[in-house]
């Protein structure tokens, strides 16, 4: 298991899975949302920064794909946002056409249960916490239970913002995959005939 969230989340809902080989990178949830202060006002603004917050999670996620000795799980809080990219990543590595990862990207939100995402906490007792204060202002507001669509007003996925800077900074996704993951053409070739058919 591959824990995505930042250290202020995971201090409000530790992970516990007796027997499960558990990992996660600490990161600030203040440095996710600096770009644009929170995700609904600016959603495409941090997604930009994902591929370099999420470099040393996707190293991990690449590894443990490589040693194909089993089932692997990554999570963020929603299973969207950061989740949606390391999948839309890992898809890409595989080949999967770009449109059908948008397409199971943008279903995701018809599946979310915001309710269970982050458990009823008192804010008062982590005080320094940052997202402490985000869920807390999210918990607070009705109609932030609804899941929200994963786009920008025009319709455009804030998925796309992530892979389009992945272009503009590496050239392509194999580019990523190479320089900043740190995959070979045999990485990727033995990745695709493990787990596509």
């Amino acid at each position: 298991m591959v824990d995505l969230r930042s250290d202020e989340e995971r201090q409000l809902a530790p992970t516990r899975i007796d027997g499960v080989r558990y990992t996660a990178v600490g990161y600030s949830m203040k440095r996710l949302m600096a770009a644009s202060g929170s995700l609904p006002s600016n959603g495409s603004a941090v997604y930009r920064g994902m591929p370099v917050l999420l470099t040393p999670q996707l190293r991990l996620v690449f590894d443990l794909l490589k040693r194909h000795e089993g089932p692997i799980e990554y999570n963020c809080s929603a299973g969207q946002d950061r989740t949606g990219f390391v999948t839309a990543i890992v898809l890409s590595a595989l080949g999967t056409p770009r449109e059908v990862i948008v397409k199971d990207y943008l279903a995701s939100t018809a599946l979310r249960h915001p309710e269970y995402e982050m458990p009823r906490f008192d804010p008062a007792a982590f005080p320094d916490n940052y997202a402490a204060k985000l869920f807390a202002y999210y918990q607070s507001k009705p109609e932030l239970a609804k899941p929200q669509p994963l786009m920008e007003a025009d319709g455009t996925p804030f998925l796309l913002a992530a892979l389009d800077e992945v272009e503009k900074r590496w050239g392509s996704v194999d580019g990523y995959l190479k320089r900043e993951i740190g995959l070979t053409n045999a990485d990727i070739t033995a990745l695709r005939a493990n787990y596509t058919e």
